[in-house]
């Protein structure tokens, strides 16, 4: 089926809950103030130069007449512009994006960007996936970039991207929040003999995994290594690599992860 981009949306921010925490954009106090300053600094320049041409405008028509102001209105046209074209629109971009950020609930999460708002339930989320990214300097990863993609009932998709304060911290809590329910879910569909599919090769049933039309026990996969933006599985007691795919290639990866972390058949 066809994804479908995030709608923006608005709800009471009541029915979501307490509070749990605010992540805002990075260098958001930057942005902000930073657009203010120019926008001020901008007007006010040109207020100034404006005056200051009025008043030698002024003094050059008592002195040359009033055809000196025809030869001098696009310098007034100018200062102007600069300041309504330049100035304004600096101003009002630091008023949209000043509250951009996610605020994190009991219930669910508020994502505001600019002047839209998107409203998200953690009970109506059915997949969630957590890239992470190394970036590597002389074979040693010096840093992380984190992506999270969640995709509703609805079928639509929400990218949160490696650009807030404290991304680790903010993936942790919505994963805590998110994949419980997620796993609930998972199993009841299992126990009424549904399958989760992962991918056209991988699914996961109530005995197992199925791999390729191979069906491996969660009694024995060890936990996956993930390395090089590969998943690897694991077969139990000898540590051997049996199967790998693409991450990026696993839909609902951190449900995968947690059925074989928690398989069904340990929780009845």
């Amino acid at each position: 089926m066809k994804k479908k981009k995030a709608t923006e949306n608005t709800v009471s921010e009541g029915i979501f809950g307490q509070e749990i925490g605010s992540f805002p954009v990075k260098n958001i106090k930057i942005k902000r103030w930073g657009f203010v300053t120019f926008g001020i600094l901008t007007l006010l320049s040109s207020l100034i130069f404006f005056l200051l041409y009025l008043f030698d405008t002024i003094s050059a028509i008592n002195i040359y007449g009033l055809a000196i102001l025809m030869k001098r209105i696009h310098i007034f046209l100018i200062f102007i512009s600069l300041g309504l074209l330049i100035g304004i629109p600096a101003l009002v971009c630091a008023h949209y994006q000043w509250h951009n950020g996610i605020t994190l609930y009991e219930n669910g999460m508020i994502l505001r960007k600019n002047r839209r708002i998107w409203n998200w339930f953690w009970k109506d989320i059915s997949r969630l996936d957590s890239q992470v990214t190394s970036i590597t300097f002389a074979e040693s990863d010096v840093a992380q970039k984190i992506n999270l993609i969640m995709q509703n009932q609805q079928h639509q998709e929400m990218i949160i991207h490696h650009q807030y304060e404290s991304m680790k911290s903010l993936v942790q809590q919505i994963r805590l929040s998110v994949l419980p329910i997620l796993y609930d879910h998972a199993v009841n569909k299992l126990f009424n003999e549904e399958s989760i599919i992962f991918r056209n090769d991988l699914k996961a049933t109530l005995n197992g995994l199925v791999i390729k039309d191979q069906l491996i026990p969660y009694s024995k996969l060890d936990q996956p290594r993930i390395k090089n933006r590969y998943l690897e599985f694991i077969l139990k007691p000898e540590s051997k690599k049996i199967f790998q795919f693409k991450l990026h290639q696993i839909k609902n990866l951190d449900l995968l992860l947690q059925l074989i972390a928690y398989p069904p058949l340990i929780n009845i």
